[in-house]
């Protein structure tokens, strides 16, 4: 027999057959054009062939250790003592030893092999630091590399041990996320929701970061992956459709049980998985729709009125009542002031003196989010100027500054981690800081999606321990702008939607004007025009003006339309104290003083519900690392701004003022009590008029 390679290829084209171009379902048959169409070896990028990875044979024949070669320790006999043709000639030839082996080292056999197969179950790189080692070595590896995953790394997410006690001084507004956390986990006891949620979810996500993947292979002309991305990418679009539909099915299902069977509107669970279930569709019409449909928030409207005029409201799970709550929270955003886009202008100055840092990294990945974040940014300013109406922009312009926000959020901004660079780390602390600012700068963005831009990096915050230690001093003014703009806009929307409520926003006079600017004409602050050069004063945050001081009607709207309806805020009642506390300090000092802020702290009140929460969640061993204290920034860490202040651990610089001292345990203004049934009727009716008509009634 030619052992030569000629010879080889000459038995294996012997053994070809035509049948193997056929398709058995369709019957085509394939010709050879197909792969003389396809890229040469030479076009593509060369690959080392490399042996492949085998198992070592433990338990082989004597035979084939004879003849060192693998066996395949079946039993009777190995198949290459099956297949070995005897020669004439051959002495030497030897039966498989298997079949010498009687019943008793059989089954010993049997035992041993089955053992065998169990260690080599194990990752063998599951040593110690081998993994760890890998992934600090190569951050971005190519997707067309062949890798093996022995885990993926992840971080848990630590939650304050009370909801109103901040991990780290920025975060004091991340009070939700625990409770969203709770409903997660009563979700996930419902299989098919969250197969069907879970699914449908990632493959959103395995379409947009195949997207970025093809960008990249196109950009670095690689088009062997290219092709193969864009084919994956095309098994994954058809499936859409089939899981949003289970999902939308589900919860009609969802719904139609709440409001037919009164014995379930108490459950935390059902409700819990209604309110994931539409939160799920909203989510979903972000990647799959280019304008807006209020379809979803409206049925959720109408279930709870449904609940009013059963008379069964005191009975619905808590869960449920908090999105009755929070209906004129959101409708409250489009009577407080936007912030100013002086802002606005000065990040964008900021991430073009980043840029630099960002080509040094040579990432593709990292620079492929820095474009799509520069171009945002460029997108809003060409947005600019605002209309002075109800809503600064049309319907759909406010929902493609959400969307086009929520759906190119990077996954290294939910997991933000010391083993990245310290480029890596500051440049996706802007995922966080942006949509805090974001919130502040389209507030009726908020009112028409019923939800902050935060999206779900609100449940991943990073701790300031992570991205300041070992920060490279050159670094240090990106970080300190970017957690100052956070730590900042946090407060200040924590204010408007906790401290301050609106008197009367719909009155009866409504219809004439409803489409004119509404906003309360009793608020006043000195809006900050940059961060670099400017520290954070008591004038910059909001407060209500003196009576004294208020415009009159004629001032405010002009003598030809006095009868427009005219809009206050006031206190919240169980911020009062707190309030009085804040202005006592800002009218006797204009920085802060740390003994006032001590004893204002120990006067605040623990919450009650949202803390018990916290403590089921850390009875669950799964969930062992909830409840954790978040260290303190170490003192080797202190960075300083170009002025010589220091960035402290509450995100802020030291000669910043704080406000939240005062109001870090102040329950939510909302979660007081029930709006009542005829409040919900004005705010449907009002929604309805303004998501309908606004954008015929947009001028400038």
């Amino acid at each position: 027999m030619d052992r030569t390679p000629v010879g080889r290829l000459k038995r294996s084209l012997e053994g070809f057959e035509l049948d193997d171009f056929v398709n058995p379902e369709s019957g085509y048959r394939r010709g050879l054009s197909e792969f003389e169409n396809r890229p040469t070896i030479a076009s593509e990028t060369r690959k080392r062939v490399t042996r492949r990875k085998h198992r070592n044979s433990r338990l082989g024949c004597d035979e084939c250790k004879r003849r060192r070669i693998k066996c395949d320790e079946e039993l009777p006999e190995c198949r290459n003592c099956r297949n070995r043709i005897r020669k004439p000639d051959d002495d030497n030839y030897c039966q498989c030893s298997y079949l010498r082996m009687s019943k008793k080292e059989i089954e010993e056999f049997k035992a041993q092999k089955l053992g065998n197969n169990l260690s080599d179950a194990i990752p063998t790189a599951r040593k110690s630091g081998s993994f760890g080692a890998e992934f600090r070595k190569s951050q971005s590896p190519s997707e067309d590399d062949g890798i093996e995953i022995v885990m993926i790394p992840h971080r848990r997410v630590d939650i304050p041990r009370s909801i109103w006690t901040a991990p780290a001084g920025m975060e004091v507004l991340r009070a939700p996320r625990s409770l969203y956390v709770q409903l997660l986990l009563n979700c996930l006891q419902d299989w098919t929701l969250s197969t069907n949620v879970v699914i449908a979810l990632k493959l959103l996500a395995s379409i947009k970061s195949h997207t970025r993947k093809i960008e990249i292979a196109r950009k670095e002309n690689r088009q062997a992956a290219e092709r193969d991305l864009i084919h994956e990418r095309s098994t994954f679009e058809p499936l859409l459709p089939k899981y949003r539909g289970r999902v939308l099915s589900f919860v009609r299902h969802l719904t139609s049980t709440f409001l037919t069977a009164e014995s379930v509107v108490a459950d935390e669970v059902i409700a819990a998985r209604l309110l994931i279930g539409n939160s799920t569709l909203q989510l979903m019409q972000m990647y799959t729709d280019a304008r807006y449909s209020d379809d979803h928030h409206m049925a959720m409207v109408d279930v709870c009125l449904e609940m009013y005029r059963k008379n069964i409201v005191v009975k619905v799970a808590r869960s449920l009542q908090y999105f009755w709550n929070a209906l004129p929270l959101y409708h409250s955003l489009i009577y407080f002031p936007a912030y100013s886009t002086d802002l606005l202008l000065e990040t964008i100055e900021v991430l073009r003196d980043f840029k630099p840092f960002v080509l040094s990294t040579n990432d593709p990945y990292l620079e492929l989010h820095f474009t799509e974040l520069f171009t945002y940014l460029e997108y809003l300013v060409s947005l600019l100027p605002l209309s002075s109406r109800v809503l600064p922009l049309s319907i759909n312009e406010l929902y493609d500054v959400y969307r086009r926000w929520t759906t190119n959020i990077p996954p290294e901004a939910f997991c933000i981690v010391a083993s990245m660079s310290g480029v890596h780390r500051v440049f996706y602390t802007f995922y966080h800081s942006i949509p805090a600012y974001l919130n502040n700068l389209f507030p009726a963005a908020c009112f028409v999606l019923t939800r902050q831009f935060y999206g779900t990096t609100a449940f991943y915050p990073f701790s300031l321990k992570t991205i300041l230690e070992h920060l490279e001093p050159e670094l240090g003014p990106f970080a300190e702008f970017s957690i100052r703009l956070l730590a900042f806009m946090e407060r200040r929307n924590y204010m408007f939607r906790h401290l301050f409520i609106v008197k009367n926003p719909l009155p009866d006079s409504l219809s004439k004007h409803r489409f004119r600017i509404r906003k309360v004409c009793n608020m006043k602050e000195k809006q900050i025009k940059s961060l670099r050069h400017e520290l954070i004063t008591w004038d910059n945050y909001p407060d209500l003006t003196p009576v004294d001081e208020s415009p009159s009607a004629v001032d405010q709207v002009g003598a030809d339309v006095q009868d427009e309806p005219r809009y206050y805020a006031t206190e919240a009642k169980q911020a009062l104290s707190q309030l009085h506390s804040w202005r006592a300090v800002k009218d006797t000092f204009s920085s802060p003083l740390e003994p006032v802020v001590k004893s204002a702290q120990n006067e605040m009140s623990d919450s009650l519900y949202l803390d018990q929460i916290l403590l089921t969640l850390r009875e669950d061993s799964q969930y062992a690392s909830f409840g954790q204290d978040i260290p303190a920034i170490a003192p080797d860490v202190d960075h300083f701004t170009q002025t010589g202040h220091t960035l402290t651990d509450r995100g802020m610089l030291s000669n910043d003022c704080d406000i939240s001292v005062f109001f870090e345990k102040t329950r939510p203004s909302c979660l007081e009590e029930l709006p009542p049934v005829e409040i919900l009727e004005k705010y449907k009716q009002d929604r309805i008029c303004v998501m309908r008509y606004s954008d015929e009634n947009l001028t400038v």
